[in-house]
């Protein structure tokens, strides 16, 4: 929920944010997906990118769902700053540390995965053109065994995106 909504449901993950201009309010089809996926997926001591991270709300919901580390991609230097922003929002007792040394935010675009990684999870909540272009860099750091999610496509758009996935 929002900083400025007072009456929001009790959950189980309580991830409070302040969108600004960023893009992933929880709300959006897309963002949903992607929080449904790390709901069920066991990210208990994995490393997580978050590739186009908005308001990094997939990030602080990999962590609180236990998640090792978590890095937090832009190209936006906007999204990147309200993303360190929601992260100081947080209060997460669970946790031994805080959010704030479980991910890092950076502004910049998949070329800067060359140095990053490798990772179990990767989330990427874009558009069809980003991630047909970025796929095979993702798939590079990705573990053995890891998973790639993706959303922020049209229906159309799978067999592209399929197409690419086995190449």
């Amino acid at each position: 929920h929002s900083t400025f909504h007072t009456d929001y449901p009790k959950a189980e993950y309580d991830i409070v944010f302040n969108p600004q201009m960023a893009f992933g309010t929880g709300h959006h089809q897309t963002t949903r997906l992607m929080m449904s996926y790390i709901l069920d997926v066991d990210l208990v001591g994995k490393d997580v990118l978050d590739m186009g991270c908005g308001t990094g709300i997939l990030a602080i919901l990999a962590c609180m769902r236990g998640a090792r580390h978590a890095d937090a991609i832009d190209i936006d230097q906007w999204c990147a700053d309200n993303t360190r922003d929601n992260i100081a929002l947080q209060h997460v007792d669970s946790l031994t540390c805080g959010l704030v040394d479980l991910i890092d935010v950076l502004c910049g675009d998949a070329s800067l995965l060359s140095e990053l990684g490798p990772y179990d999870v990767i989330l990427a909540n874009i558009n069809r053109n980003i991630l047909l272009a970025d796929m095979p860099t993702y798939v590079a750091r990705l573990r053995p065994e890891g998973h790639l999610f993706i959303s922020g496509f049209y229906l159309s758009d799978l067999p592209l995106l399929r197409e690419k996935a086995a190449t």
